[in-house]
Parts: structure tokens; C-alpha cells; sequence
């Protein structure tokens, strides 16, 4: 039974035990409903290369520092996540309301408000809480290493 205001949640690990084989772009191509929401990077830890003479450490220090947050479109998001030659960390969430696309000062909260949080842990695995079922299946059926973590699948 899924308690109300609770999104779903799972871990991607991926299929191989010496890296995680899951990109931030093969979660995004699960996602079909993603052009109907603004996103925003809330932390990021990455190397890569960005147009325009910009670092990766200036970029990452924008996000990280940043009072504000700083909306993408879909394609704005997903050139963006193409840039990424390694990602150790990251903090994405997607929003429908604009309200909701705020720095949170508790997980939780962001966990309730927003549509997606998407969590890269210490280039170890994926942490995705959503409310959208038919996306979190696509993300199941189609990438390697996936566990449900809320609702408690034990029972």
C-alpha cells in the first residue's frame, strides 16, 4: 500500500559490480513525460566539457553555491546531461508547478513536492523518487539493476 503524498522509490546499481553502467541519459530517455516540466540542477560533482569557455568547476560552483536554482527545459537538460564526461554526484528534480522548483532544506520535502528527484550517490548508484508509476516502470523494464525501495516490496 502506498501512503499518500509518498513517491515511489528506487536504487539503480546498474549490471556491472566495477562501475555503474547507468547514465543520467539512459534514466532521462525513460522519462515521456519530461517536456511538460522544469528542471533544475540543485548539486552537481562532474568533469566534462561545456560550450561557451566554461568550466565544469565554474559551472559545478555555480549550481553548488547558488542561493537560487536555475530552470532547464527538457532539451536544455538532456544536451546538458551529453556533457557530463564523469559524474560523481548529482541532484536533478523536475517539476510541473513552479512552486515547487526551490532549493529544500529536507529531502523529504523535495521528495513530496517535486514530480522527480533524481540522485546520483557518489558515482555508486541512482536514488529516483517520483510519483509517476508509468515512468518509474519504463525505468524497471528497460535499465539493468533496479530495486524498489518504497514501497517496501518485503511486505
Amino acid at each position: 500500500m502506498i501512503l499518500e503524498n509518498k513517491p515511489l522509490s528506487i536504487k539503480i546499481k546498474g549490471s556491472n559490480n566495477l562501475y555503474l553502467s547507468v547514465t543520467l541519459t539512459d534514466i532521462l530517455k525513460c522519462i515521456e513525460n519530461g517536456i511538460t516540466m522544469k528542471w533544475s540542477i540543485l548539486y552537481l560533482y562532474a568533469t566534462g566539457y561545456l560550450d561557451n569557455n566554461q568550466t565544469m568547476v565554474s559551472f559545478e560552483k555555480n549550481i553548488n553555491e547558488a542561493i537560487s536554482i536555475t530552470k532547464y527545459s527538457w532539451e536544455e537538460i538532456n544536451i546538458l546531461s551529453l556533457k557530463f564526461e564523469q559524474l560523481y554526484g548529482i541532484t536533478l528534480i523536475g517539476a510541473q508547478k513552479e512552486k515547487d522548483m526551490r532549493r529544500y532544506s529536507k529531502d523529504d520535502d523535495m521528495f513530496k513536492y517535486c514530480d522527480y528527484s533524481i540522485m546520483l550517490i557518489d558515482s555508486s548508484y541512482w536514488i529516483i523518487d517520483t510519483f509517476d508509476s508509468r515512468n518509474l516502470r519504463n525505468i524497471i523494464e528497460i535499465l539493468p539493476g533496479v530495486e524498489l525501495l518504497y514501497p517496501d516490496p518485503t511486505g
